[in-house]
């Protein structure tokens, strides 16, 4: 009867802790599911053109590849530093060094590459030994008129934030607002 009376009393909490979660505390476990499996990807703000009166542009951003790397995940830093030197055709040493960055695990290999570039890059990256570097598409600022009105146009720092002219003037509202997929 002990033995009964054990198996009981666990029944028993067991039946309590289950009202517990499915009637008393419903709620808080709904929503901390749906809050786990909803995802909001943000997405950046592209920075605004700069026009004319006629509509010509003047300034506007375009998406361009970019090279960086993990380099504790990079097999081999020599063999990776041939084969990029070659695609980039950059200096092997310098790649080389930025490769072998001891406790590093993010490094700028080109900040912008050309897309004939950024193809061969897509097409090495199967090789095992370019483990560890990544190709990706980041902002660049694009001045189609070149030099005209550079000093009153400005330009855009590394982070695409107007650093001089126009760029810095307007800079809250080139900018715009990151927003949420839904």
């Amino acid at each position: 009867t002990l033995v009964f009376s054990c198996i009981c009393v666990a029944l028993l909490l067991l039946v309590a802790r289950l009202f517990d979660l499915q009637w008393l505390r419903a709620e808080m476990y709904q929503r901390r599911a749906r809050e786990q499996q909803v995802v909001r990807p943000r997405l950046s703000a592209r920075r605004g053109k700069i026009l004319d009166r006629n509509g010509n542009v003047f300034a506007m951003s375009t998406m361009r590849p970019a090279l960086w790397a993990d380099p504790s995940l990079v097999p081999d830093a020599r063999m990776a530093a041939d084969i990029l030197a070659i695609y980039l055709e950059r200096d092997h040493n310098e790649l080389l060094t930025k490769l072998t960055a001891p406790r590093r695990r993010f490094v700028w290999l080109a900040k912008v590459i050309t897309d004939k570039q950024a193809a061969l890059v897509r097409q090495g990256l199967r090789n095992p030994a370019l483990r560890g570097i990544y190709l990706d598409e980041r902002p660049h600022r694009v001045y189609p008129k070149g030099a005209l009105l550079g000093n009153v146009i400005g330009l855009c720092n590394e982070q695409g934030e107007g650093a001089e002219g126009l760029e810095l003037q307007a800079n809250d509202l080139l900018r715009g607002m990151d927003g949420y997929l839904m």
